[in-house]
């Protein structure tokens, strides 16, 4: 049994397929967060600890969804 260092592949196809997926679903998320984060009527109506869940939400999206493209390369 060797164990040589070789790079696998960037990801094999049924994980690369997994990936698309979230990545597709992540980008569907961020954008509802982002529209209502850009809103000015939500950002003054809603309660501060609301846009700061929402803020934390897209901040852990954007950080999930490029950790997905990195992996996709």
């Amino acid at each position: 049994e060797t164990t040589d260092s070789a790079p696998a592949p960037a990801a094999p196809a049924a994980e690369r397929a997994k990936l698309e997926k979230e990545q597709d679903k992540l980008v569907k998320e961020l954008e509802g967060l982002r529209a209502s984060l850009s809103n000015e009527a939500f950002l003054a109506k809603a309660p501060a600890d609301a846009v700061e869940t929402q803020r934390r939400q897209a901040a852990e999206k954007e950080a999930r969804l490029a950790k997905v493209q990195e992996l996709l390369g």
